[in-house]
């Protein structure tokens, strides 16, 4: 019998960027940062991730979550 704890990974991030709708304008000023943690587990059908992330420097939201089946970019 195989161990399965050999198919979970996690990881510790921080994340940032954002959009903008004029490809030629951007600004510093309006980039947004996160920090959070995440945990994976390879699974017949592909890889399936859970991440959990909170919002730094903006009070005004709240942690976010991101669920993923298959491979990141």
């Amino acid at each position: 019998r195989a161990n399965p704890f050999w198919k979970l990974s996690g990881a510790i991030f921080l994340d940032f960027g954002n959009v903008w709708l004029d490809s030629n304008t951007y600004y510093l000023n309006e980039i947004r940062y996160t920090a959070g943690v995440g945990v994976g587990i390879d699974t017949p059908i592909g890889p399936v991730r859970l991440d959990f992330a909170w919002p730094i420097f903006d009070v005004k939201k709240s942690w976010e979550w991101h669920f993923n089946v298959g491979q990141s970019f």
